[in-house]
């Protein structure tokens, strides 16, 4: 459960301690380790019934610790008159003046001797702008700049608008973690993109990857995006542990129309209500007017769901009535994966009764299950027909990475699994890293885009027999062909590469006429169609902020009530922090009669 949260209530513990004992203890005993635990101080807990760990306390404090030690502890890159004569020189490259807020991040950033800074940049502020030009400016003076960030879609671009070498933070960690004490270099500014989604252990682990590599770090994120799965507001938290820069409402580059700059400013003033509001809006309630005053409260959930219905037909029959070019510009947000597909499964439906599908074949998708990683070690959280996907190489388990199994059943501690001819195996999950996913089914076509759900290989088109090329999750690609016998299709990616999948292998992908907020993040186009189902999905204040600020032109509200709706886009979505429920008075550290058997020693360097 911590894995996901710094704070939790005493009820969801008790819950989730259950679960894991998976029967094989008596309540009594659950509750005894619980108590034992707060004995040992490892968990702390308010009067009010919420509970928080000596770990997270510890990587929050340690984090705090580290980052206030940077100041002034490193070198700066250039100085100010150094900084003048490069700007100068970027802005006539150019052709632009970069803002005001812009070169006073970069000025910050080039000229200051800490090891660690953040930006605070808005969305549509020109972030990528103002770091292609300190990487031009650092590289001219020496320094090598490098960078990593969430995803791997994020971090192509990054590379790809501001020229700064990037990867993913967990591969970038790996690196780290491998690289000699020899290869050591202070004269490298590490750029950390979306620091915002860090969870509290990762963003730890940035900091202390940095200090090991010798280089200088900038955190550059949005507090006000979605925030990290993982637990804890890591980048919030630090702002106040670190010399800050903002890219703020001066900045904003990204709207290009009144109305959707209106819309902007209402979200950023906290007003998400009346920015919801003075959106153009589509609302069908037919089936909720119609009910009696006596309706109960599951009947009006009913006529919700059914009004949500018809929304969707509306939206879609919006969507279709674009250009082929003006729907290349147009993002459907939505808030749950079921709504996704619904509107993907209505576009295409109408797409196909226009005649705008070509040949068509059903192919198998695989969807990552939410289980944490403690789960996955579990037998008990597996269920027969999911698949299992080996997560490294076990050469005496004569298992490879990216081998893929069907789950049969679970025997004690151990799965039984299937490969495709058929061989059963078992394995213990908690020896093998393994990742569980869910089966589905889509309808692909020629000429429809698609997207890659996940990092992996597939198949070159004109190269079959060597090793698969890597896509990157969020990436897309556009359907080509597809065989005589539908078995086979090939694709063509972003990068104008030929991929060849087998309709009959799970793969990680999924149409591309919606997406939820969360994937969103990172998207700019003209025009943004936002589907709010009032009866589905954890709507709030970050999915607004993501879902209005995409757009540069055009914003369209669908929902079946306007009222709820509005009211539903302001509710706050913020993650604790260990330190948000602590009280200072309460010692966190263990008592002297802790038993340190029982209690494995962690390493104060890597957080694991």
């Amino acid at each position: 459960m911590t894995e996901r949260e710094a704070v939790m209530r005493a009820q969801d513990l008790h819950r989730e301690a259950a679960r894991a004992a998976e029967g094989r203890c008596a309540w009594a005993d659950v509750e005894a380790a619980i108590n034992d635990a707060a004995r040992r101080g490892e968990l702390i807990a308010t009067d009010d019934g919420r509970i928080t760990t000596s770990r997270m306390l510890e990587i929050e404090r340690t984090t705090d610790a580290r980052l206030e030690e940077g100041r002034g502890a490193h070198r700066a890159v250039m100085t100010s008159r150094q900084f003048d004569s490069a700007l100068a020189k970027f802005e006539r490259s150019q052709g632009f003046a970069l803002s005001d807020e812009q070169r006073a991040a970069s000025k910050m950033i080039l000229t200051n001797s800490d090891r660690y800074q953040g930006c605070q940049g808005l969305a549509g502020t020109g972030k990528t702008t103002m770091l292609k030009f300190v990487r031009e400016a650092a590289e001219g003076a020496g320094w090598r700049v490098a960078g990593h960030s969430s995803g791997a879609e994020q971090a192509a671009v990054m590379q790809k608008e501001s020229g700064i070498a990037s990867t993913t933070t967990a591969a970038w960690l790996l690196e780290a973690e491998r690289a000699p004490i020899a290869s050591r270099d202070e004269r490298v500014l590490y750029i950390m993109d979306e620091a915002s989604q860090a969870g509290a252990k990762q963003y730890l682990n940035s900091i202390i990857a940095t200090e090991k590599l010798g280089g200088r770090a900038v955190l550059l994120g949005d507090k006000f995006q979605h925030q990290s799965v993982e637990a804890g507001r890591a980048f919030a938290r630090s702002q106040s542990h670190m010399p800050m820069s903002t890219l703020g409402v001066q900045s904003i580059r990204r709207q290009r129309t009144s109305h959707a700059q209106w819309a902007v400013q209402k979200i950023l003033s906290g007003d998400h209500a009346s920015a919801v509001r003075g959106l153009k809006t589509l609302e069908v309630r037919d089936r909720q007017a119609a009910l009696p005053g006596t309706a109960t409260r599951q009947d009006r959930r009913e006529a919700a769901r059914a009004d949500n219905a018809k929304v969707i037909q509306r939206l879609a029959a919006d969507y279709v009535a674009l250009s082929p070019a003006q729907r290349a510009r147009t993002l459907i947000v939505t808030s749950t994966n079921a709504d996704r597909q619904a509107i993907n499964q209505e576009i295409r439906a109408r797409m196909a009764v226009l005649g705008e599908l070509g040949k068509s074949t059903d192919v198998v998708t695989l969807r990552k299950t939410d289980l944490t990683r403690a789960e996955l070690t579990r037998a008990s959280s597996y269920t027969p027909g999911q698949v299992v996907e080996v997560q490294n190489d076990y050469r005496r388990a004569q298992l490879a990475r990216g081998a893929q199994f069907m789950v049969i059943d679970t025997t004690g501690d151990c799965l039984r699994i299937r490969d495709a001819e058929g061989q059963d195996r078992m394995i213990d999950p908690s020896a093998i890293r393994l990742q569980a996913y869910e089966k589905g089914c889509r309808a692909l076509a020629v000429g429809e885009r698609v997207r890659w759900t996940e990092n992996h290989r597939c198949a070159r088109a004109d190269r079959p027999s060597e090793e698969g090329l890597k896509v990157r999750n969020g990436s897309g690609a556009v359907v080509e062909q597809i065989s005589n016998d539908g078995s086979r299709i090939t694709l063509r990616s972003d990068a104008s590469e030929q991929i060849q999948i087998d309709a009959r292998a799970g793969v990680k992908l999924d149409h591309t006429y919606s997406m939820t907020s969360y994937a969103a993040q990172g998207a700019t186009v003209d025009r943004v169609l936002i589907h709010h189902n009032t009866e589905s999905g954890a709507h709030g204040d970050r999915e607004s902020y993501v879902a209005i600020t995409r757009a540069r032109d055009d914003i369209a509200f669908y929902t079946q009530d306007s009222v709820r709706a509005a009211w539903q886009s302001g509710i706050a979505l913020d993650k604790a922090s260990a330190h948000d429920i602590f009280v200072p008075d309460i010692d966190p550290s263990p008592s002297p009669d802790r038993d340190r058997q029982r209690t494995r020693e962690r390493s104060p360097e890597w957080c694991m």
